[in-house]
């Protein structure tokens, strides 16, 4: 369960209009260790074009596929972080709280790598984070 400002979020009906993500904050109730990332709402996938669309076609050249948006996962999402999927799985219970709503791509990217360098998360075995936009890893910044 996903709370933002307090509130529990429960619904794509409760996000911002035209946000496409966020930044989430998932501390470990019992250790209080905390780890940063980003989500985003919605998926896009290529999907190709039924017989009946390909027929209807005016120009025949043009491409056979379609994207196709849904809304992603997020709502039962945890993290991409094995060591928490792997704590949760062993019963370990998180607190799951959004930071911030986004509204473009580079916004999101820019705002997770952010609040990750503000909280040196990399420098504090308090955070679960390993690595930071898979460029700065927490055994190689010399710290």
């Amino acid at each position: 369960m996903w709370t933002y400002k307090n509130t529990i979020i429960d619904s794509i009906n409760q996000v911002p209009e035209n946000a496409i993500g966020f930044i989430y904050l998932m501390t470990n109730k019992e250790s209080g260790k905390k780890y940063i990332g980003k989500k985003y709402l919605f998926s896009e996938r290529k999907k190709a074009l039924t017989k009946k669309e390909i027929a209807l076609l005016e120009n025949k050249r043009l491409k056979k596929w379609k994207l196709v948006k849904s809304e992603s996962d997020w709502l039962t999402y945890n993290s991409s972080s094995k060591e928490i999927n792997e704590e949760i799985a062993n019963g370990s219970e998180f607190y799951k709280e959004i930071l911030e709503f986004t509204f473009s791509k580079i916004q999101t990217t820019y705002l997770e790598i952010k609040l990750q360098f503000v909280n040196n998360v990399l420098e504090s075995d308090d955070w679960y984070n390993a690595n930071i936009n898979h460029h700065w890893f927490k055994g190689n910044i010399g710290m």
